[in-house]
């Protein structure tokens, strides 16, 4: 099995022939982890206001324009 990319800024040792998400042509990317069995009303709420931070114009998501 191969990953699609690593999420670092420069390629990972142990794997050499998983290129980075910049390489993929994505300039960055975040992610949002929640232990399992979190509050669905927490989720949502968190989710809520990242999608209000995404949309603003100031905040370098293009696919949000």
């Amino acid at each position: 099995m191969r990953g699609p990319a690593v999420t670092s800024e420069e390629r990972v040792t142990a794997l050499p022939d998983v290129p980075t998400v910049k390489e993929q042509g994505v300039d960055m990317v975040y992610s949002i982890m929640t232990p399992k069995g979190t509050d669905p009303e927490i989720v949502a709420t968190v989710n809520g206001a990242l999608d209000e931070i995404l949309a603003r114009p100031t905040s370098g998501n293009a696919s949000a324009r």
